[in-house]
């Protein structure tokens, strides 16, 4: 199974908004919210963690893992698998089609 960073979730979960958050651990409202939709630091989560009162692991969520299947159709080969994109979400599904030469 694998996670993902999901900050507005863990502030709803602990009643505090990342303003909250942000005079908690001595930032800006603004800063705390480019950590909630970008790529915050190891020290930074640490930091949220502390003012959440929370063990760092509790700002992850579990997500279900990338659905892969292989079938063979009169084409040839195909897999598919679903992915989940690190930084918007988004679920996206990709497929691949193997054709060899005749």
């Amino acid at each position: 199974m694998t996670s993902k960073l999901d900050l507005n979730r863990a502030f709803a979960e602990h009643g505090v908004t990342s303003k909250t958050v942000a005079e908690r651990i001595g930032l800006t409202p603004q800063t705390v919210s480019a950590y909630v939709t970008g790529n915050p630091t190891v020290k930074s989560l640490y930091q949220i963690a502390d003012a959440l009162e929370c063990d760092v692991r509790d700002l992850f969520y579990p997500v279900e893992e990338e659905q892969e299947q292989l079938s063979t159709e009169k084409d040839g080969p195909r897999a598919s698998a679903l992915l989940t994109c690190p930084h918007c979400g988004t679920v996206l599904s990709a497929s691949l089609s193997i054709f060899t030469k005749s």
